[in-house]
């Protein structure tokens, strides 16, 4: 969506931090708030990734389902001889090849209603995301 600047942007982040300086600059009486999400890819709804790419990008809806659809296994060592198989049944891998674009598309809605709300405090008021930073 027009919020996030780590998924479908080119130099997204140099664009984040481009967007929240203009604005800065702009608007001066005004504060940037930041966010940060705690175990942001860990705690994302898999079905609302798959759910907003259906309508917005049904092209990776197809990649999304084989990759999110069912559990993970992993494989957890303590560094010696002892390993475990730990299911995943819900959240992101971070770092998986598809996790930044599920988490954009699973956290777009929320992005849309931040953006119209803070608009009703102020017309002036900007939304940017870059992956899970909100600024």
């Amino acid at each position: 969506g027009q919020h996030q600047f780590g998924v479908g942007t080119q130099g997204g982040a140099e664009a984040f931090l481009g967007a929240v300086k203009l604005v800065a600059a702009a608007i001066p009486q005004q504060a940037v708030i930041s966010l940060d999400t705690a175990g942001a890819f860990q705690t994302v709804a898999r079905e609302a990734a798959l759910d907003v790419a259906a309508e917005h990008l049904p092209e990776a809806v197809p990649y999304l389902h084989a990759w999110y659809a069912k559990g993970a296994q992993h494989v957890w060592s303590d560094g010696a001889r002892k390993h475990d198989c730990v299911e995943a049944q819900g959240g992101l891998d971070q770092g998986d090849p598809l996790s930044v674009l599920a988490y954009a598309l699973a956290t777009r809605p929320m992005l849309e209603r931040l953006a119209a709300d803070v608009r009703r405090a102020d017309a002036r008021a900007v939304v940017v995301a870059f992956v899970d930073d909100v600024a």
